[in-house]
């Protein structure tokens, strides 16, 4: 790793947060561990020297972290509402999920691959920490406080409602980016992609109107399927302003309905 590049992101970080000490060596460490799939530049300098003070358990850190960050949360799930005891019990689940792991795993916060924000990154894990508090006093009939204006966005008898407040969340990110995905296609994936999905050709048919083997057809149809999916992660990525991580986590979340995704968008 270029040492003029480190020496700068340091100091960037320790400008961020001049109260903490991280030596340059450890945080070249802690970086050489995000830089493997992110470049330096596109890592967040004060936010992953924040990070790295934490994971140490570096009691100043994590003081600070939680003034700027777990203090600042208050309603992570839109207008869902959460009362204060609900609110204080979230930030007591963020705080031992990442800091204080259970024996044989390992602190949340290392998984900041800091590329986003922290306090974006921070805001998904609250969503699922907030959505099983929501989900639990519903089972227990103890909602108190919970307030929902908007009551659906939840469905009670959903069987993964982070899966659903997830989609809500990105949904127009992941509109934007097909669109500016799918135009950037040959002529050739785009016609398969819209005679398989929208005409509802097999293969065998797109055989026999491309004048090719069924095996040819069907290569053909993967290819154009990968093609589209790598440019809609690009964009999407881009779009949501969210790390790779983040994305594969988001697309691993909606992989058995990417199929029916895509043939709604195409049309």
């Amino acid at each position: 790793m270029d040492r003029a590049r480190l020496l700068a992101f340091h100091a960037a970080g320790r400008a961020a947060w001049p109260e903490l000490n991280v030596s340059p060596a450890r945080l070249e460490r802690f970086v050489a561990e995000r830089a493997q799939e992110s470049p330096l530049e596109a890592l967040q300098a004060k936010d992953v020297y924040l990070a790295c003070a934490c994971a140490d358990g570096d009691a100043a850190a994590i003081v600070a972290f939680d003034v700027r960050y777990l203090q600042a949360i208050r309603s992570p799930l839109g207008r869902i509402v959460l009362d204060e005891a609900t609110l204080d019990e979230l930030r007591q689940q963020l705080r031992r999920k990442l800091f204080v792991p259970e024996p044989g795993e390992r602190a949340r916060i290392l998984d900041y691959a800091g590329r986003g924000e922290l306090g974006g990154w921070l805001h998904v894990a609250a969503v699922r920490t907030a959505l099983n508090l929501v989900q639990q006093a519903r089972v227990s009939g103890a909602r108190g406080e919970l307030l929902a204006e908007d009551d659906h966005l939840i469905d009670p008898t959903t069987q993964d409602p982070e899966l659903a407040y997830i989609k809500q969340v990105y949904r127009e990110a992941f509109r934007r980016a097909f669109r500016t995905a799918l135009p950037a296609l040959t002529d050739r994936e785009q016609n398969l992609l819209r005679q398989h999905y929208l005409d509802g050709l097999s293969i065998i048919e797109l055989g026999r109107l491309l004048d090719v083997h069924r095996v040819t057809a069907s290569r053909w149809l993967d290819e154009a399927k990968s093609a589209l999916l790598e440019r809609v992660r690009a964009e999407f990525m881009r779009e949501a302003r969210i790390p790779r991580s983040e994305c594969d986590s988001f697309f691993r979340l909606v992989q058995s309905q990417l199929d029916v995704t895509f043939r709604g968008l195409l049309r």
